[in-house]
């Protein structure tokens, strides 16, 4: 019975890490740079407002990203009528800071952001909204707005890993949200919304399964 238990141990562990929606797993310690909402739908004319979050990050100090839009079909409302340019909205956590780069490009369809806290100001962790943007619709069809690049740092510059996600905005009569985001592949990215990895997590988790106690048998056979 003993030998039992210690071999089944460590299958049983395995088969823990690997299950999606359980503790192991969800606790990556990976930050999310995204859109919220992740999907939105506008009338012609229509304006409407997402926001730049930042999720399970910790100890940011400074960030800097680059997005993209297509001015055909969407146009950014300018925040600051009084300065020069076209600006975005920053939020409060950088009043303590300073925002290096704010501008936004509705001919090419670009919006370059930077910002940064400066001491004493302590570093900001967990879930952090750091821009608004309101977008005017202009014409029907379907913008991406995508995170082209972005770096997000601590106090010390050191550069903390994260995973983007892109959104989509949709402009037609109804003012209907598209029923699907599609964004970059590669690493640091995920490929759709969130349930497609957790159908990929699944299988993971039953071939591991299967594999394991493909082992645990054979191991049981050698045994007798």
């Amino acid at each position: 019975m003993k030998k039992f238990i210690r071999l089944l141990s460590p299958l049983a562990v395995l088969f823990f890490l690997s299950w999606p929606g359980s503790t192991a797993v969800n606790q990556t310690g990976i930050a999310i740079l995204r859109l919220a909402p992740l999907l939105k739908g506008l009338k012609p004319e229509e304006k409407g407002t997402i926001s730049i979050l930042i999720a399970n990050v910790e100890d940011m100090y400074g960030l800097e990203f680059h997005m993209s839009f297509d001015p055909n079909i969407l146009q950014v409302e300018d925040a600051a009528p009084t300065r020069e340019g076209v600006q975005i909205v920053s939020t409060d956590i950088w009043e303590d800071g300073f925002v290096a780069v704010n501008h936004v490009d509705n001919i090419l369809g670009r919006i370059d952001f930077a910002a940064t806290r400066l001491n004493p100001s302590p570093p900001l962790s967990g879930d952090v909204a750091v821009a608004t943007i309101t977008f005017r619709a202009l014409h029907t069809g379907i913008s991406e707005v995508s995170i082209e690049s972005a770096v997000l740092s601590t106090r010390q510059a050191v550069e903390i890993p994260f995973t983007a996600q892109n959104g989509r905005i949709s402009v037609n009569p109804a003012g209907q949200a598209p029923e699907v985001v599609t964004v970059p592949k590669g690493e640091g990215s995920f490929e759709t919304i969130e349930k497609r990895g957790l159908v990929i997590l699944a299988g993971i988790s039953i071939l591991v399964f299967l594999i394991s106690l493909g082992v645990f048998i054979y191991a049981l056979r050698q045994r007798r």
